[in-house]
This record gives structure tokens, sequence and C-alpha cells, in this order.
């Protein structure tokens, strides 16, 4: 189309329909309920119909995605101040065995790119523990994402491969 146009150009015209595709999703019209992709079946088996049972959340993430979590913290304490919420880096979890509480805790994995090795190594033992736990990230079909598919279920970023990352990687 506009071979004069240069690359950054390019992509800063598709910021904006990519952020109102992104609000879309997640703040759809009155009309309709946002699909996530999380296994609400399996939330509901461990945690009750009214998540009665669910003991604490886990916020689990490295770099910007910790940073994330640690928002996300604060916002659930504040709407929910009566539920324990912790945030991990994964590389700092010596014995995931005693941290982890299978029966109570809901983990939540914040990961962009979905290959970090903490991550994953994270996401494989949380699986191996029968501990439930969801994903947000942009590359749902990376390395754990497709483990957490296994758990709970992975709730896509949706901020696009080319467009600007640190713009919409805060979303996260």
């Amino acid at each position: 189309k506009d071979m004069d146009r240069s690359f950054y150009e390019t992509h800063l015209a598709e910021i904006p329909q990519r952020l109102l595709t992104i609000l879309g999703n997640y703040a759809p019209d009155e009309d309709r309920v946002t699909d996530l992709g999380i296994r609400k079946y399996l939330l509901r088996r461990r945690f009750g119909s009214n998540f009665k049972s669910l003991g604490r959340i886990v916020l689990a993430g490295t770099g910007s995605a910790l940073h994330m979590c640690e928002i996300a913290k604060n916002f659930i304490q504040t709407i929910m101040p009566e539920m324990d919420v912790l945030t991990v880096r994964p590389g700092d979890i010596e014995n995931p065995e005693t941290l982890f509480v299978p029966e109570k805790d809901l983990v939540i994995l914040l990961s962009w790119s979905s290959t970090t090795a903490d991550m994953v190594l994270l996401a494989k033992k949380l699986l191996s523990l029968k501990v439930v736990m969801t994903a947000v990230t942009e590359k749902t079909f990376a390395d754990m994402a497709l483990i957490v598919a296994k758990s709970g279920g992975v709730i896509p970023a949706l901020s696009g491969e080319e467009v600007t990352v640190t713009g919409v990687k805060s979303t996260v």
C-alpha cells in the first residue's frame, strides 16, 4: 500500500486499532460476556462456586511482569481486603512444595513471552504439585502457556507481535 511509509510509521498507525481491539475483548458491549479462556469448571471444582475455599492468590512474574504483579496485588487487596495475596519471583522460590498449598492457592503467572526459563520451570512444578494456575501472556502457544493451559487456562494479552511492546505490555 504505502511503500513510502517506514516500518515505524506503519506500526504507529496500527496501535490505535490494536488498543481498540484489546479493549473490545476485555470490555465488551453490555450484551456480550468476555470469555477469557479460563477453565471455570476446574476453578469452581477446586474453590467452590463462590470461591469460598480460595485461601490465597499468588501472583508470579519477572521483570516488568513482576511490577504488574505488585500493582495487581494492591488492587486485589483493595477490593478483597480479607484475601491473602502474595507476589513472587520464580527464581527466588527455594522450595515450592512448602510455599504453595494446592487446595487453597490460585497462582496467576504473568509473562509477556511465556518463555522465561524461571516461569516455565515454575509452571511445570505447579502442574506436578496440582496447584491450580492461570496465566496472562501474549504468547499463548509458548512453553509456559502450554503448561498452564493444562491447569486453569490462559488469558491472551492481545498486544500483537509487532506492535510496540512497551506501550501495550504493561496491560498484562
